[in-house]
């Protein structure tokens, strides 16, 4: 049977969180209350088709968890420059193409939005796909925070020396043969979204030994799927289809 014991925590008490001034710190609303949350997640969990037929009897679902996971979110201004070479064909006698270099670049400027985890650790990856936009930011000292509050440990200034690197690494093409780029981060504040958690282990037909954790994440602004892990699909459809055919 598979175990029933507490999941690991999702936060962690840190003993030196970094401080951050107040007019820096922001939330995003949460607009997804746990019922709803459930349902959303439960559907993403129980797909009919994608997931095991025996989940409801080998699975442990842990209670949907709120946590308001600190991001910084940069915005950033960007300048750059590049040259590169590229190649086009030109027919020739005979029916045959011939290839000609051909220089390719030019200038860049971009202002852009960067959001980078202001959490060292957290157990899943999610700072990437989450969207922050400047009209739904609430003052934190206006916003009440239910659940599970991670503090941040990531200082701004670290923060703003990531932000900028990506920015200046995403102007720089790979075929480039000389490139430059400068970003310069015109504000920053730190932001705590909602995100609804839901764990599960599972150790029935389709997975290959012990049972394994798994889990979905969503956005608790919108309901969008931040990350998520589920047994195989393969070997889903393999078993239902042993099942059938038995």
């Amino acid at each position: 049977m598979v175990s029933r014991a507490p999941f690991a925590p999702l936060v962690t008490r840190l003993e030196k969180p970094v401080l951050v001034d107040p007019d820096l710190r922001f939330a995003m609303p949460t607009a997804i209350d746990e019922t709803m949350a459930r349902r959303l997640l439960d559907a993403r969990a129980r797909d009919r088709f994608a997931r095991p037929a025996d989940l409801d009897h080998s699975a442990f679902f842990e209670k949907p968890v709120l946590v308001h996971l600190p991001v910084w979110r940069a915005n950033v201004h960007a300048e750059g420059f590049h040259i590169g070479i590229s190649t086009v064909s030109i027919p020739s006698a005979k029916n045959r193409h011939v290839p000609l270099p051909v220089p390719t670049g030019g200038t860049d400027n971009r202002d852009v939005v960067v959001v980078t985890s202001a959490r060292r650790f957290f157990s899943y990856e999610v700072s990437p796909f989450i969207v922050v936009p400047q009209d739904k930011l609430v003052p934190l000292a206006h916003a009440t925070l239910d659940g599970l509050v991670a503090e941040p440990d990531v200082p701004k200034e670290l923060a703003e020396q990531e932000c900028a690197h990506r920015v200046r690494a995403a102007m720089r093409p790979a075929n480039a043969i000389y490139a430059r780029a400068e970003a310069d981060v015109r504000s920053i504040a730190l932001v705590h979204v909602p995100l609804w958690v839901m764990r599960y282990r599972y150790d029935g037909e389709a997975v290959p030994g012990l049972a394994e954790e798994f889990h979905v994440i969503i956005d608790g602004t919108w309901g969008r799927v931040l990350s998520e892990k589920h047994p195989s699909r393969f070997r889903s459809v393999l078993a239902k289809a042993k099942r059938l055919f038995a």
